[in-house]
């Protein structure tokens, strides 16, 4: 995992080249060129680390294997930022091998097989994984929380606590929350004051000083698992595999209508069942706030609690039924095996995140996810194997 950058050529001087210039010269909007960008000079290939310990076990005759790896991955000579020059360099700032991240994770195999006797047999594999990485080195002497910092848990998401929705005008004009919005009333988003100040701030958005800022949950995927499980009795055989994700959050971004409704936009194409549950004053148990046709809907969009999607998820992605014939029944017919089956796939999800959004594939970058995708299909087919 390496810390994102924004350009493929880092080492050379480019003239980004546009088209249609603002202005008319000649009766014609001309090409033209912008400030280049400033190369980063010395720039060399990352480096990795990495200190693995293993394990391979097996126990009772080994009916029960399992494999273990642990792993201490050290990114260093990263691209990071360089020293921060005068903003008068019209360009930015160019990137130096200056960062280090630190990964350590683990994955497990456990596997179970058995055999009852000569008509039934089964099998059972677990695969687990799981790692954390955290920013040992980044040049941010600040700690800004919307870059990487030292110390930072890779995926983290600063946002508010959400108390509620104010219910009266009156309960909206107790609570300061002008820093993010001059006009708040019965309907709109209600902060906590973690600081205890008497106001909502952002403080100076680093980690000495968030305001009512904290870290409210993390994107990166945790504890990622798989189950598969296998049996054989006589003619019939079963197999299903369970696929999932322990621990994930995402945000749905502020431009995301599809979660938030009508969302600045009056002439939204879709909306969807739960865009309907927005505060009104015959709906206050609502879960949206009161939606604007404006701009105005980011002061109860930012990033909070309320509306942090828990992405964790378990789906029985596979299952399978079989029967083969007896040979002695296929052979009569010149045939060397006849199976016929009966296969579903996504048949069950078990997961927290809102309707209509699909956990497996909302993105895992830090602040933002939309969970887009065509509805999931549950799909059962019926096939029939024959082999001569």
């Amino acid at each position: 995992m390496s810390l994102k950058t924004d350009t493929n050529y880092l080492h050379i001087e480019t003239l980004p080249v546009n088209t249609n210039l603002a202005w008319i010269i000649d009766g014609q909007r001309p090409l033209y060129t912008t400030v280049p960008s400033n190369p980063s000079i010395g720039l060399t290939w990352e480096k990795s680390n990495t200190i693995n310990f293993g394990l391979d076990a097996g126990f009772l005759d080994n009916r029960l294997n399992l494999t273990f790896d642990w792993y201490n991955r050290q990114t260093l000579n990263m691209f990071g930022p360089g020293e921060a020059l005068p903003a008068v360099l019209g360009t930015s700032v160019p990137l130096a091998n200056n960062a280090t991240l630190s990964t350590k994770g683990f994955e497990l195999t456990l596997n179970w097989r058995q055999v009852i006797y000569n008509d039934f047999n089964y099998s059972i594999n677990l695969v687990l994984s799981d790692n954390k990485s955290v920013v040992k080195k980044y040049n941010n002497p600040t700690k800004y929380i919307n870059n990487y910092y030292e110390g930072q848990v890779y995926g983290e998401i600063w946002g508010y606590v959400t108390e509620g929705l104010f219910q009266t005008d009156k309960e909206a004009s107790e609570v300061n929350q002008s820093q993010l919005y001059i006009k708040w009333s019965a309907g709109d988003v209600k902060y906590k004051d973690l600081n205890n100040d008497g106001k909502i701030t952002r403080g100076s958005q680093t980690v000495d000083d968030p305001g009512d800022l904290k870290v409210i949950g993390n994107s990166s995927p945790r504890y990622l698992f798989g189950i598969n499980a296998n049996a054989n009795y006589k003619s019939l055989d079963f197999s299903v595999f369970w696929q999932g994700v322990g621990k994930k959050d995402t945000w749905m971004e502020v431009n995301n209508s599809s979660f938030w409704g009508f969302n600045t936009a009056q002439w939204n194409s879709t909306i969807l069942k739960h865009n309907s549950d927005f505060w009104r004053t015959d709906n206050t148990n609502a879960y949206f706030p009161k939606p604007y046709l404006s701009s105005e809907n980011n002061k109860n969009h930012q990033i909070q609690t309320r509306y942090l999607q828990d992405a964790s998820y378990i789906r029985l992605k596979n299952i399978q039924i079989g029967y083969t014939l007896p040979i002695s029944v296929s052979r009569k017919i010149r045939l060397e095996k006849i199976r016929t089956y009966v296969n579903g796939e996504n048949i069950l999800t078990f997961s927290n995140m809102m309707e209509s959004f699909d956990p497996e594939t909302a993105k895992g970058t830090t602040g933002g996810g939309r969970g887009f995708a065509y509805p999931l299909s549950r799909t059962y087919t019926f096939g029939l194997n024959i082999t001569f």
